[in-house]
């Protein structure tokens, strides 16, 4: 026989944060990490009886109570209960129906500084210049690259609430914020004059990537942002006259790249893409590999 007339209320006195894969409590006294289910009580009832399952159907928690509610501990994740109800002939009358739950973790700050999704990231490119830029410069020799980025699905704007959580599409997606610098050492024009190139850019992109359970995973990545480059003549017959000369000019990217990580926070990538300078004469075609080393919080 089920009971229809019993309606189960959550509440969650309990804080659990989540570190480095294990659960632990908040600084608070034993007596406070108890999780309390109640219910409307019933007049004719002078017993309560509890059951609880797991998503594995298996029973984690039984109890016989004379209010209408109870205390226990269990681990975060997904439950069912069903209340049962004796009378005061001590009779058994019977259950009411499954009501599905969730414990949730309820994050410290703390517990929120380790889970936003941002990653930082360091490492070095390498430019290979296509027709017609080819001609001019040698590849580039020296360079730095930054970024930082976060997780759309994992960023903590995206997650106002433990209740309200963006677990779909968007864990795919995120944004960056990009910088760096590379030098290119000019090839010599005639036998006195030759030309160097310093290049500074700053933008954003914004990237697609897989979510695998192993540890590798492949971004998709667009972006765009200002190139700053500073074009030095040298001559050698007139000593301590070089030339400078500086432009600043959009520049768009796309590209692939591979990314493993370890140890749960540290990664390392490794890429290619396809960049474009436009600069008013001719765009600037090259190709721009990269190895990158960072981490994700």
């Amino acid at each position: 026989m089920k009971i229809s007339g019993i309606v189960i209320k959550f509440f969650m006195s309990v804080i659990i944060v989540m570190a480095a894969g294990k659960l632990f409590s908040a600084d608070q006294p034993e007596a406070e990490k108890k999780i309390s289910f109640s219910w409307e009580a019933l007049d004719w009832a002078v017993r309560y009886k509890i059951e609880i399952r797991d998503i594995h159907d298996k029973t984690v928690f039984q109890e016989e109570v004379e209010i209408s509610t109870v205390e226990f501990k269990l681990p975060p994740g997904k439950y069912k209960i069903r209340i049962g109800v004796i009378n005061k002939f001590e009779k058994f009358v019977g259950w009411s129906d499954w009501a599905a739950t969730e414990i949730l973790e309820k994050k410290s700050v703390t517990g929120y500084l380790f889970n936003l999704g941002i990653s930082l990231y360091a490492g070095m490119p390498y430019y290979q210049y296509l027709t017609p830029w080819k001609s001019p410069f040698n590849d580039s020799f020296v360079g730095y690259t930054a970024k930082i980025g976060f997780n759309f699905g994992n960023f903590i704007f995206f997650r106002p609430s433990d209740t309200l959580k963006y677990t779909g599409i968007l864990s795919y997606f995120g944004m960056e914020i990009e910088g760096g610098q590379t030098l290119f050492a000019g090839k010599k024009f005639s036998s006195k004059i030759n030309m160097d190139k310093n290049e500074v850019l700053f933008g954003g992109n914004f990237f697609a990537r897989t979510n695998f359970n192993f540890p590798i995973n492949f971004i998709y990545r667009m972006g765009g942002g200002l190139a700053m480059s500073d074009f030095t003549y040298h001559t050698k017959d007139l000593v301590g006259r070089n030339i400078t000369l500086t432009t600043n000019d959009p520049y768009y990217k796309t590209g692939l790249s591979a990314e493993y990580n370890f140890l749960r926070f540290f990664l390392v990538e490794a890429g290619a893409e396809y960049m474009v300078i436009q600069y008013i004469s001719k765009p600037l075609k090259s190709l721009r590999y990269f190895l990158m080393a960072g981490v994700r919080i």
